[in-house]
């Protein structure tokens, strides 16, 4: 009965974290920087094109809106998504395509929390 249960809670968490990763991933797609604000850490390394800020949960959203009104969302693809080996650590890898032609790398890097991921950190790199 322990191992049934354990595994049952093992499933729930691995499903929870799996719909967060969705979540964050389609609130960065959909330019929305309060939403995916709702997934950042206190404190956040937020970077545009290897220009890397350290930046406070408020700091980063504002930043992020700004991003997005220069750069509004056209499309958005998760290339991949993985594990930190030996860590409660997870990434996500994505397309972001904006209205003006610009397209960019995303990376994601979160934490587990409970049963779900915290943002520590994101990357915007511009595609040449």
């Amino acid at each position: 009965m322990k191992s049934f249960t354990t595994l049952l809670l093992l499933t729930i968490t691995l499903s929870a974290m799996a719909q967060t990763k969705a979540t964050i991933m389609n609130a960065i797609g959909s330019g929305d920087a309060e939403k995916v604000g709702q997934y950042m850490d206190r404190n956040i390394e937020l970077c545009f094109d290897d220009k890397v800020d350290f930046m406070t949960k408020p700091q980063a959203k504002r930043a992020l809106a700004s991003f997005y009104e220069k750069n509004r969302p056209q499309s958005f693809e998760t290339l991949h998504k993985g594990e930190s080996k030996g860590e409660d650590s997870r990434y996500m890898i994505g397309r972001y395509k904006a209205h003006n032609g610009n397209t960019f790398r995303v990376y994601v890097f979160a934490k587990e929390l409970g049963s779900g991921l915290i943002i520590q950190e994101i990357r915007f790199d511009i595609q040449k």
